[in-house]
């Protein structure tokens, strides 16, 4: 706490226009058999602990939270549920969530791997910021991200416009290395923000898209 504390106070002394949010949640419960998991979505009672301790963060003076539990399937209302309780303590402040990449629809067979328009506007509706981890998309070339990030940023733009009041932010990849998700020659930032810009042209989101946020590994 005195850490946090000292950041905090920091931070308001050197950039006093900066917002400030803790980042909050952890790998959902039976998402790996290697790995227990930290947060269980079911659970009733650790949900109101999540909610108690954010309200505690309130009170010390960040200016709201920064959700990222992963993976969350399409359709989970029990995240909603998480997020309409999270609301509520934030207030005043800002709700932000890290969400799943979007798609045309979502996919039954791998229900983690994409968002559903309809339920992306769901858990719009209760946000005030959407950062989409628009990153390990196992797209094999450059032109296939690109053109996926163009559509993420159109999609998004256009759809949250109509739906919700959370504005966008899309998450682009910083990191190196190789594997079945990410190719660090396919996600980087150049194409990543190549293709933001095409899907952006001439789409007037009214303020909806709000910019990038740098993911490090």
């Amino acid at each position: 706490r005195e850490q946090m504390r000292s950041f905090l106070a920091s931070a308001r002394r050197v950039s006093p226009k900066m917002k400030v949010l803790p980042w909050i949640g952890g790998l959902r419960v039976g998402y790996r058999r290697q790995r227990q998991g930290t947060v269980d979505l079911d659970d009733l009672g650790q949900r109101q602990r999540i909610v108690a301790e954010c309200r505690g963060l309130m009170d010390e003076g960040f200016d709201g939270v920064h959700v990222n539990v992963e993976p969350v399937p399409d359709g989970d209302v029990e995240f909603l549920a998480l997020l309409r309780a999270l609301r509520t303590a934030v207030g005043n402040g800002i709700l932000s969530v890290s969400a799943t990449r979007p798609g045309p629809f979502g996919l039954p067979f791998a229900p983690n791997f994409l968002w559903s328009p309809g339920y992306y506007g769901r858990v719009a509706a209760e946000a005030d910021q959407l950062v989409v981890m628009a990153y390990d998309t196992a797209l094999p070339t450059p032109s296939l991200y690109r053109r996926y990030l163009a559509y993420a940023a159109r999609s998004m733009t256009r759809h949250l416009e109509r739906s919700g009041r959370a504005r966008v932010l899309i998450g682009i990849p910083t990191y190196d290395g190789t594997g079945l998700m990410h190719r660090a020659d396919v996600e980087n930032p150049e194409n990543a923000l190549a293709g933001l810009v095409a899907g952006l042209r001439g789409v007037g989101g009214g303020g909806t898209f709000e910019g990038v946020a740098l993911y490090a590994e």
